[in-house]
């Protein structure tokens, strides 16, 4: 009777819950960002995919080298929720990679973030069946170019080094055998868990981007040189929650600073907040995306 009992109490705790992994590795008093990855197998493709996920703080999610959102959607901590992801377009026939990079804030608590257990938990379901969960067959690592964020009261400034990888772990043929495996952490410890009530977050690329203070359309200026010591400064057109995707050519150790402002008074901008982010370039062609949204509407870069 005990054993039935108790085999009836686990069937009731959701499958993403009895999933959640994290590193064996200790991060600092600022946290860090770290990579979870899983190779599988699927004998066909085009049936409808759910990818169901929770991570905390934040994750940015990968399949087969596209990036695909980051997350979670906003929730009231006291309810914990984990968002469905339509995946069915990013999954192929034969091998496939799923790569979830999750941000604990560490021991610094702000307006944005609170205090908890860092995890990642993920379920993946094919026309309703469960074809691939978190456990510690998943692959793990905690030294990449995103670096521990920078103690902010709002939004998270990046820290990113570009000398460290070229970020390659998001492709579906990156060797990852010489990283950690994960370890099996106790997802009981966020209370039951439940599936995001409102819909996911829509992303939509910012168009008709200006250079100020001239009003020249950014896309018709590009590619846009600059020396140590000068700026940009870019108008969105709008009051934007936004993060920023990049192309960039530069010399090994130069330094790409980005701060944002709510205004533009008499030719400069104003009511500019926070650290902002920073970017360390390697030598040659690359690209970066930061992590934290800026509600901004302009960007000044240096």
């Amino acid at each position: 009777s005990g054993c039935s009992q108790q085999q009836e109490k686990k069937n009731d705790i959701p499958a993403i819950q009895s999933s959640m992994i994290w590193t064996s590795a200790e991060l600092g008093e600022n946290g860090g960002y770290v990579v979870f990855r899983k190779s599988f197998e699927l004998p066909e493709s085009g049936s409808p995919a759910q990818l169901q996920l929770f991570a905390d703080s934040r994750y940015w999610l990968w399949i087969n080298g596209q990036y695909v959102l980051r997350g979670p959607c906003r929730f009231n901590p006291k309810r914990p929720e984990y968002d469905i992801v339509d995946v069915q377009s990013y999954l192929k026939m034969g091998k496939n990679t799923v790569v979830v990079m999750v941000h604990n804030f560490g021991k610094v608590m702000n307006n944005r973030i609170m205090r908890h257990a860092p995890g990642l938990a993920a379920v993946l379901e094919i026309s309703g069946k469960e074809i691939l969960h978190t456990d510690t067959t998943w692959k793990t690592n905690g030294k990449t170019r995103y670096l521990p964020s920078p103690v902010s009261w709002n939004t998270i400034p990046d820290a990113i080094d570009a000398r460290i990888d070229q970020c390659e772990w998001t492709s579906a043929d990156f060797d990852d055998s010489a990283w950690q495996m994960a370890k099996a952490i106790d997802g009981n410890q966020w209370g039951k868990m439940f599936p995001c009530e409102i819909p996911l977050r829509k992303e939509t690329e910012l168009k008709g981007l200006e250079l100020l203070p001239s009003g020249e359309p950014l896309n018709t200026k590009l590619p846009v040189e600059l020396t140590a010591g000068q700026e940009m400064l870019v108008d969105f057109g709008t009051m934007a929650m936004a993060y920023t995707s990049m192309d960039l050519d530069a010399e090994e150790g130069s330094q790409l600073n980005m701060k944002y402002a709510l205004r533009y008074k008499n030719g400069k901008p104003t009511e500019m907040y926070g650290e902002g982010n920073k970017y360390i370039a390697r030598a040659g062609h690359q690209s970066f995306m930061t992590t934290d949204q800026w509600c901004s509407r302009y960007m000044i870069i240096k």
